[in-house]
């Protein structure tokens, strides 16, 4: 007898599908509208790929990205001051996104409650400063205009301001 399963490219009159098989199984399905799967039999979309898929050189896409599940981590080279010359970022299953140096230490985070840590992961207040020696820049990009910082309540009523003003260099509070 003819083992025709194991492997055979067969063509189906009823649905107008061409489909490969290897070992046994289904590898390669074409689909009657042009959408093509490998490891699934319905693909859903142009290119679906049930399973691991690399790609060894360069991916583009032009348009929306939409990836369900699991945590992403991108390595981005782009030019930049670093020496690595990477700016490698790092979207949970939880919805924070970290963005870490070379050695993947954390160098800037987001957490879900819109908590921003710039040197530690785990920031507890709002904006989170965590290095040997912080600095902290607010600078005008007018040669003789003034810095402020405002502390507003929720509706939006002054409760403090720090002003630097340019000239003479004063600082009011």
């Amino acid at each position: 007898t003819v083992d025709d399963d194991n492997g055979a490219i067969k063509y189906d009159n009823s649905t107008d599908d061409l489909i490969f098989k290897t070992n046994g199984s289904e590898s390669l399905h074409i689909k009657s509208s042009g959408n093509v799967g490998i490891g699934t039999g319905s693909p859903s979309a142009k290119l679906h790929v049930a399973g691991t898929m690399e790609v060894d050189s360069n991916l583009t896409v032009d348009g929306d990205l939409t990836i369900n599940g699991g945590d992403i981590t991108i390595a981005y080279t782009a030019n930049i001051k670093d020496a690595s010359g990477h700016v490698r970022v790092t979207f949970t299953d939880t919805g924070d996104t970290q963005f870490n140096d070379e050695a993947g230490n954390a160098v800037m985070y987001i957490d879900t409650a819109q908590r921003v840590g710039i040197g530690t992961a785990t920031p507890a207040v709002d904006l989170e400063i965590s290095n040997d020696h912080p600095k902290l820049r607010f600078q005008t990009k007018d040669a003789g205009g003034d810095c402020n910082i405002d502390f507003k309540s929720l509706d939006g009523t002054s409760l403090a301001l720090i002003r630097c003003q340019a000239a003479g260099n004063a600082l009011d509070h």
